[in-house]
């Protein structure tokens, strides 16, 4: 999907018959690819919020992880269109899912529900602010009100999974201090590389010690982060 000659997004199709059917598709493990990243880090079952759906990639990962409920929010209703009608594995279908076409703080803000995970999905990170005069979406999401704003919907073991293509080491310390400040402690920040769909930088916190008790519990996740 291109916008004004900029790519924006790659639908990608990662359901496991298609994998199946095409061996050797990812060099990465599946379970380490970023859209299925996030959740090893949350509990069984979450309750799902995804900040810029865009056409349905982390819905999609959401639904195979077996969600047990998915706010999907998406501010372009044509991005939103694509997804519902293009999307191999239809995530917007799924009854599990509600999208949402709306501005992610809006959304927020009206909304009463709390999460076990909230998934910022690489949302315009690939622009990297690149006309600093311009107030962009970027400038309105990546914010420090907009992190205490999500970290308010937070279940007391939510897990707050952010993706970003940092291409600017001072952008990825950016959006770590913000996270530092937001949660009185640092994030944990890895890279997760990718050969089929989009790669990302992850910064992952949580109010709790969920995300110690990730990867206390998971070694192949715990060595992946290392």
């Amino acid at each position: 999907l291109g916008v004004n000659h900029t790519g924006y997004q790659m639908i990608v199709n990662l359901s496991p018959n298609f994998l199946g059917r095409h061996p050797g598709l990812l060099k990465e493990a599946e379970n380490e690819n970023p859209y299925n990243l996030p959740f090893r880090f949350a509990t069984a079952s979450p309750s799902v919020l995804i900040v810029g759906s865009g056409t349905g990639n982390d819905v999609a990962s959401a639904v195979r992880h077996n969600s047990s409920s998915v706010d999907a929010v998406e501010i372009d209703p044509a991005i939103l269109t694509i997804g519902k009608h293009e999307h191999p594995e239809h995530p917007y279908q799924s009854k599990i899912v509600s999208a949402h076409l709306t501005d992610a703080r809006a959304f927020l803000r009206r909304t009463s529900r709390r999460y076990d995970l909230i998934l910022f999905g690489l949302l315009d990170s690939h622009t990297q602010f690149s006309d600093y005069s311009n107030m962009r979406i970027d400038n309105f999401v990546y914010t420090m009100e907009a992190l205490r704003e999500a970290k308010e919907h937070l279940t007391p073991t939510g897990v707050l999974f952010l993706k970003f293509a940092v291409d600017r080491p001072w952008m990825g310390q950016r959006l770590s201090e913000m996270l530092r400040q937001t949660f009185d402690k640092p994030p944990l920040v890895f890279a997760a590389p990718s050969s089929y769909s989009s790669s990302a930088m992850c910064f992952v916190i949580s109010p709790s010690r969920q995300v110690d008790e990730a990867l206390r519990s998971d070694a192949t996740l715990s060595a992946f982060v290392r």
